[in-house]
Order: C-alpha cells, then sequence, then structure tokens
C-alpha cells in the first residue's frame, strides 16, 4: 500500500481506495438529494434543473474542445 499524503494513491489488491471514496462521496450526495426532494419536492426540482443544465454545458465545452 503506498502512501496517500505524497501525492500517490492508496490502493489494496491493485484497487483505488480513491475511486472507492469518490463513489461513496456520490452516494452520499445522491442521498442527501433524494432526502430533499422528500422534504421540499419544489426546491429539489429547482437543484435537479440546474445539474442537468451544469451537466449539458459541461458536454457542449467538451464537444468543443475535441472539435
Amino acid at each position: 500500500m503506498e502512501n496517500g499524503n505524497d501525492g500517490h494513491q492508496l490502493s489494496i489488491n491493485g484497487k483505488s481506495l480513491d475511486r472507492k471514496n469518490k463513489q461513496r462521496e456520490a452516494d452520499k450526495a445522491a442521498i442527501k438529494h433524494l432526502t430533499r426532494a422528500i422534504v421540499d419536492p419544489d426546491e429539489f426540482q429547482l437543484e435537479l434543473a440546474e445539474v442537468i443544465i451544469i451537466d449539458q454545458l459541461r458536454a457542449n465545452l467538451a464537444r468543443k474542445k475535441t472539435n
């Protein structure tokens, strides 16, 4: 296992802990958003629309960079 403090990724049996941590954070964010959807559906709809728009803008920018 490599030391994560010097900029290297930690890995166990060749699997990146960084990827697992990113997935765990994504899961936590999804749970938070779903909980908010239950508590305040109108606010959730606005946040969802913002995320969709941002994703579309990022995809368009990435496409322009490759062309």
